[in-house]
């Protein structure tokens, strides 16, 4: 995690600064003979960290574990989220379901074309169904998906009419393959190019025979057109668009409409695709919109805002982003102004970043909206990201209205932004002193229950980095009292 490994040295300098000798007895530097060892020893009889730089900043560790965002820091993390526990027995059962499911389909497939019992075809629709209920983590089950539907055209060819090719169970083939590039169970734009080679296929022996059956219908278009644009991105996905718009134009394949998911599936892509031009893309594609006859709602422009922000950064995107929220042709919700707001704390601009958020903040009071925790902290941060010495101030009036709200509570990435304002002007007196009180103050709301406010790694750190820029002649010890909080849970 950044920045962790160096406290010590931080705080020994800090020591050696003060010329605490004092502190010698129980404070002493041991360098590790073992590269998992702590840098750093406590030895006053009850205090022995071996493996701290391990756990909390070791550089081999941070490179298995990866480097951490900045709103990673901020926020408490919550391990384990969402991940199912390993159950061996049930891995077992599922790979002899599988087992049995390849024996089943294997008979199935190498028997005579025409020796099905009549009535009993159906075993191939079963299999099929099953095979790409698989294509989320089979990398097989797409090529077994397409034999399977082979075996189908055989045994209607020949000659058992009961077989019925129909646009459902070609729907099932092509969902197959979407979510094998979408699940990235195979590479992921020839799966995805297979799904359109499929679809395009269909739609000409559809136009060739005029066959109702063949027909793809509005889910072909759709699975086929969302997997396009998760992995072959926007360019590729605008051409599979205008394919479908001159279908529905020329009257080919009513089914083919684009509807305003559609459109806003490309908008996505364009946005989330880090190109250079994508909110100028973006905003293009907003006006093609507006000419097919699509009105765009308040999503788009959100999505438009959210391209010119990962396409630049700095104070060009948050211009646009301004701009587009001034002309947007849609009532403007939260997500508008959180978003608007974020932009111009990251824009460079400071004392300009704040008047404008702080406009952004009255104005939406004034159009009936209630600013949420999103919003708030974004104009905390802002105020942080200034450097202006108001920051402490305002950060601390704002959590104080959050704390004394319904529908607008703080979270910790709203505490740890306070801890930030005061941690960079510490010099000021009394300021450490609020950041040391305000991590108790989180400690005890921990221990009565609300868990989410435990102070994380970067809490700690910035009460320590305030105690280190204060004019206090117990600023060390008190520095050497946080960093005991950080090792405690560790101990444990």
């Amino acid at each position: 995690m950044p920045g962790v490994r160096k406290r010590p040295t931080t705080i020994l300098a800090l020591l050696c600064s003060f010329g605490l000798h004092q502190y010698d007895a129980f404070l002493t530097i041991q360098q590790s003979r073992k590269p998992g060892h702590s840098m750093l020893k406590l030895t006053d009889g009850h205090i022995s960290i071996t493996h701290l730089a391990a756990q909390m900043g070791h550089p081999d560790e941070r490179k298995r574990r990866g480097r951490r965002s900045n709103h990673q820091r901020y926020r408490q993390p919550h391990h384990n989220r969402g991940r199912r526990s390993y159950d061996p027995q049930q891995k077992e059962e599922s790979e002899e379901r599988r087992a049995w499911l390849v024996q089943a389909t294997n008979n199935v497939v190498s028997s005579e074309p025409g020796s099905l019992v009549t009535g009993h075809w159906h075993e191939l629709v079963s299999m099929l169904k099953a095979w790409s209920r698989r294509s989320k983590f089979d990398p097989e089950a797409p090529i077994i998906v397409e034999r399977v539907f082979k075996r189908l055209l055989d045994e209607k060819a020949a000659g058992n009419f009961e077989v019925s090719a129909s646009t459902e169970l070609y729907n099932i083939l092509l969902d197959a393959w979407a979510c094998a590039a979408i699940f990235r169970t195979r590479e992921e734009s020839t799966a995805s190019q297979r799904a359109r080679e499929i679809l395009v296929s269909l739609q000409e022996a559809y136009e060739e025979g005029a066959d109702a059956d063949l027909k793809p219908d509005a889910q072909s278009f759709h699975v086929v057109l969302h997997a396009v644009c998760r992995t072959e991105g926007p360019v590729v996905a605008r051409r599979v668009l205008a394919w479908m718009e001159y279908l529905y134009k020329v009257g080919k394949n009513a089914d083919a409409k684009p509807t305003r998911k559609h459109y806003i599936m490309i908008l996505d892509a364009y946005a989330n695709s880090k190109r250079e031009n994508a909110g100028v893309l973006v905003e293009g594609f907003l006006r093609h919109m507006k000419v097919t006859g699509v009105t765009p709602d308040t999503y788009c422009y959100n999505i438009a805002i959210k391209a010119w922000i990962r396409s630049k950064g700095g104070r060009e995107s948050a211009e646009h982003a301004d701009r587009i929220l001034e002309e947007m042709e849609a009532p403007k919700d939260l997500v508008t102004y959180s978003t608007v707001i974020s932009a111009w704390a990251a824009s460079g601009m400071r004392s300009h970043a704040v008047a404008r958020a702080e406009e952004l903040l009255k104005e939406l009071n004034e159009a009936g909206l209630e600013p949420n925790t999103i919003v708030m902290n974004s104009v905390m941060s802002t105020w942080v990201k200034s450097r202006n010495p108001a920051a402490v101030n305002r950060t601390a009036d704002m959590l104080e209205q959050m704390e004394l709200s319904s529908t607008c509570l703080p979270d910790l990435f709203s505490y740890n932004t306070h801890l930030h304002a005061l941690s960079m002007h510490a010099k000021r007196p009394g300021y450490a002193k609020r950041a040391s009180d305000l991590i108790a103050s989180l400690e005890e709301k921990c221990a009565a229950g609300e868990v989410h406010l435990r102070p994380n790694l970067f809490s700690y750190n910035l009460a320590i980095d305030a105690w280190s820029k204060a004019d206090d002649y117990d600023a060390a010890w008190n520095a050497v009292k946080i960093l005991r909080k950080m090792i405690d849970p560790f101990e444990t």
